[in-house]
């Protein structure tokens, strides 16, 4: 689930599910580049946050994989993750 979230003026990935017999396959490192690439050639995003629930290193290393860092925010025991596309 992801998408332009108004209250904060950015694109935002909400939602991020892989079936558990399915981590491990490449899959979600795929969709996730591929929803980063829709949101940049749809809507021109130049930035994608996330959150990431602490303690969840290995939704953090995913992340971390294809470009996400972290901000420094931490809200509500989730850690926030900011995507910027390289070109700029």
């Amino acid at each position: 689930m992801l998408g332009y979230y108004e209250a904060k003026k950015q694109y935002t990935l909400w939602k991020f599910l892989i079936d558990q017999n399915q981590q491990g396959k490449g899959y979600g490192r795929e969709a996730l580049k591929q929803g980063i690439q829709f949101l940049k050639d749809r809507f021109g995003a130049k930035e994608v946050y996330t959150g990431v629930v602490l303690g969840n290193e290995r939704a953090k290393q995913l992340y971390c994989s294809v470009g996400f860092k972290e901000t420094g925010l931490v809200q509500d025991n989730m850690e926030e993750m900011r995507y910027v596309d390289p070109a700029e």
